[in-house]
């Protein structure tokens, strides 16, 4: 037998662990669901498969990078 629950995803945050920083800093950023059942990695099998495109709107402030950046 095997149990299966279901939720609905009610929307995406992008989660960062710092609310302040220096400078010049590098800090991770996470997408995150709404609440405790909506972590990113339970929907890493979704149908249709679940992407997420990031951007900033003041590349002087910020900058994202992939973790595989060189």
């Amino acid at each position: 037998s095997v149990s299966v629950y279901v939720v609905l995803l009610t929307g995406v945050r992008i989660y960062a662990p710092l609310s302040r920083m220096r400078s010049d800093t590098l800090m991770p950023v996470y997408a995150v669901g709404m609440n405790d059942h909506e972590a990113p990695f339970s929907f890493g099998s979704s149908r249709p498969p679940f992407t997420f495109h990031w951007s900033v709107n003041n590349k002087e402030v910020a900058a994202l990078k992939s973790p595989f950046y060189p």
